[in-house]
C-alpha cells in the first residue's frame, strides 16, 4: 500500500528566513490588549510557604505607535507584585514600607495608562496606553538575550509618549 507524502513549496529558501530583532532599550507605547487579572507568582506555584510567595497583578500589553514596523505588535506581559500584609511590616531600601512601594508602582502604572483610582479600588481597562522602557536581558531559563519591561522604573502617560488618539492601529 503506497502513503501519501505531503509536500509544500515555501517563496524563498529555509536558509534565508529573517530572525528576530529585539527592540532597542528604550521607551515604548503598549496598549493593554486583555483584562489584568490577579495570578500567583511563580513562587507561590512553586512552594506557597516561601517568603517570596505572593501574587502579581498581570497585565497582557502589546507595543502600537512606532514609525518603524517591526516594533509594533510586540506582545509582553507586566507583572506587578502585589503587596502582602507581612509587607506591612518591612522597609525597602529608601526607607518605605514595602506594602506601600508595591501599592504605589501599581498606582503609578494605572494612573500612567489613563485608569481610575478612587481610595481602595483601581480599575485599568483593555486598551488603556501608556509608555513603558523596555530592556534587553538574559532569559535566566533560555540563556537568550531577550526583552522585558522594567516595571520598576518610570511609567509615562501615552500622551508623553507623543500619542495623539487618532492613529490607525495597524492590526
Amino acid at each position: 500500500m503506497e502513503q501519501e507524502i505531503g509536500m509544500l513549496e515555501f517563496g524563498k529558501d529555509v536558509d534565508d528566513i529573517e530572525k528576530p530583532q529585539l527592540l532597542p532599550e528604550d521607551f515604548y507605547l503598549f496598549e493593554v490588549s486583555g483584562t489584568p487579572k490577579t495570578q500567583k507568582n511563580r513562587e507561590m506555584e512553586k512552594n506557597p510557604s516561601s517568603e517570596k510567595a505572593g501574587y502579581n497583578w498581570v497585565v497582557p500589553l502589546r507595543s502600537i505607535g512606532s514609525s518603524e514596523p517591526s516594533f509594533n505588535g510586540r506582545v509582553m506581559t507586566a507583572y506587578l507584585p502585589l503587596p502582602k500584609p507581612e509587607d506591612a511590616n518591612e522597609y525597602d531600601g529608601r526607607g518605605q514600607k514595602v506594602y506601600d512601594a508595591k501599592m504605589d508602582r501599581i498606582a503609578k502604572f494605572i494612573k500612567a495608562a489613563g485608569g481610575q483610582i478612587a481610595g481602595k479600588t483601581a480599575m485599568l481597562a483593555p486598551g488603556s496606553k501608556l509608555g513603558l522602557h523596555v530592556v534587553q536581558q538574559v532569559n535566566p531559563r533560555s540563556g537568550e538575550l531577550g526583552n522585558s519591561l522594567d516595571i520598576f522604573g518610570e511609567f509615562k502617560t501615552a500622551e508623553a509618549m507623543g500619542w495623539k488618539g487618532d492613529e490607525e492601529i495597524p492590526f
